[in-house]
């Protein structure tokens, strides 16, 4: 340690002394003037801090990296700019989710693709359409098409193509082989 980085130190409190002098000073429930220990704890709880945050952006790069890219299609897709708090409260929704939920989401939206594909084999009717709002001629269409299947396409028609346990093993895996690939990068 050379004699800069000691001279810094001396500036800087331990964080718990900080604290607990502010807590401390807060606590006598008088009006004070700040002097020069009350200014280095106040001081030393800032720079702790944002050493923290520098810390943390370099011990997690992976998420830090996917973060700011979500954070950035969030801004595209909301029209805004940094500024609006609406792009960064949505990333947190989604992030408070748990995980569970969201390997059974994804599962879902897996298994609605894949009947979307084998309907529109059968005929041009779209699932996101309401039935109601769907022509007579697609209505046929399908149904035509789908009389005609063997029994064993029609019984394995509707059943959902992927497994939840298979899904959320390769889930598992791609996110174990990023974090084996990229986890340990140091910007």
């Amino acid at each position: 340690m050379n004699i800069q980085e000691q001279i810094q130190r001396k500036k800087i409190l331990n964080i718990d002394k900080a604290i607990d002098r502010i807590k401390w000073r807060f606590g006598q429930g008088k009006a004070f003037k700040a002097n020069f220990t009350d200014v280095q704890a106040l001081n030393s709880i800032i720079t702790w801090v944002n050493r923290q945050k520098t810390a943390e952006l370099k011990e997690y790069p992976l998420f830090a990296k996917m973060y700011i890219m979500l954070y950035g299609l969030f801004l595209k897709h909301y029209n805004t700019d940094p500024f609006d708090p609406q792009p960064e409260r949505e990333l947190h929704r989604l992030l408070d989710r748990d995980m569970s939920i969201i390997i059974h989401e994804f599962w879902e939206e897996l298994n609605f693709d894949s009947l979307s594909k084998r309907l529109n084999v059968l005929s041009s009717f779209d699932i996101s359409k309401h039935p109601a709002f769907t022509t007579d001629q697609e209505r046929k269409e399908f149904l035509d098409n789908f009389e005609a299947l063997p029994i064993e396409e029609k019984k394995a028609f509707w059943q959902k193509e992927y497994n939840q346990e298979t899904v959320t093993d390769i889930l598992n895996n791609i996110v174990n082989e990023a974090i084996n690939r990229f986890g340990n990068e140091k910007d």
